[in-house]
């Protein structure tokens, strides 16, 4: 036998397996569940917001009897925050019974949820803990001034746009709920060549000249549109007082508007959404 080499395989049997065990040892361990301290100290990183170009779904509840040559009344509706397109189903149904090309676009922020259900807004606000809705979507008023504008100025126009690439569409009206409500009131004035009339559920509160003039102008300049609002009047996030003068403010500057008072909160309950149909479908056909 040969001594050198039965010598080598002990070593190689006892010997590397131990220093394999103390190798393993000092190597440095992942610690789970733990911060890393290599970044610990390392304060929070900035968060920058950039406009880019994305695709947002659209669900579109087609007349009764749809035919694609034909030309309809359309209605834009917003739903309110927290919200979704697919959740405003009720309210798309009752329009698009009456008549109407009913549009519904998704918000364009996703807002955070303990569910798997999407939720979203129109806005990148800084209101939102004042009122008890959960954390801010930003703490920067300039950043929140930005998303406004885009949603208006920029969003709401391309829905319509890509509706009319779609559909034969005839007179066009903006609805919206709570700050989707904003948002039609708000979005239908800076897009007034292009609506007809609005309806506003559970809006008032805050709303003044300012909301008109962001490009200059006047509240006057969208005195043709026919607004209808409509509020219960023991909404809690809205005053019904609110509501009042919202109403008078639109009357003074010369527009056509009725405030609709309903026993409720801040909701769009059946009856008062039925009434909202009939009202708008008169401005169509006023016969």
């Amino acid at each position: 036998m040969n001594i050198g080499s039965a010598t080598a395989r002990l070593l190689q049997r006892a010997v590397l397996p131990c220093l394999a065990f103390i190798f393993f040892l000092i190597l440095p361990k992942p610690v789970t569940g733990q911060e890393d301290p290599a970044t610990s100290s390392q304060s929070q990183p900035e968060l920058l917001w950039h406009k880019a170009s994305a695709l947002f779904p659209i669900r579109v509840h087609l007349p009764e009897g749809f035919v694609s040559t034909q030309s309809y009344p359309a209605v834009i509706a917003l739903h309110g925050y927290g919200s979704s397109s697919k959740r405003f189903e009720r309210i798309a149904t009752a329009f698009a019974r009456a008549g109407f090309l009913t549009v519904v676009p998704e918000g364009p922020y996703p807002v955070p949820s303990d569910d798997s259900a999407r939720h979203s807004t129109w806005e990148l606000s800084t209101w939102l803990s004042n009122l008890g809705l959960g954390p801010n979507l930003t703490d920067d008023p300039a950043i929140e001034a930005q998303s406004i504008r885009i949603t208006a100025f920029e969003f709401l126009p391309s829905v319509i746009d890509r509706i009319q690439e779609q559909y034969h569409v005839g007179p066009l009206y903006a609805f919206g709920f709570s700050l989707g409500g904003v948002y039609a009131l708000g979005g239908g004035f800076y897009n007034r060549n292009r609506f007809e009339g609005i309806i506003a559920f559970g809006i008032g509160i805050g709303i003044d000249r300012d909301l008109f003039t962001m490009r200059g102008g006047s509240l006057e300049d969208g005195s043709h549109l026919k607004v209808r609002l409509v509020l219960g009047r023991s909404d809690r996030l809205v005053p019904f007082a609110e509501a009042e003068g919202l109403r008078d403010l639109l009357k003074e500057a010369g527009y056509d508007v009725t405030l609709d008072a309903f026993d409720g909160g801040h909701e769009v309950p059946d009856d008062a959404l039925g009434r909202a149909v009939t009202w708008l479908r008169e401005q169509v056909d006023p016969r």
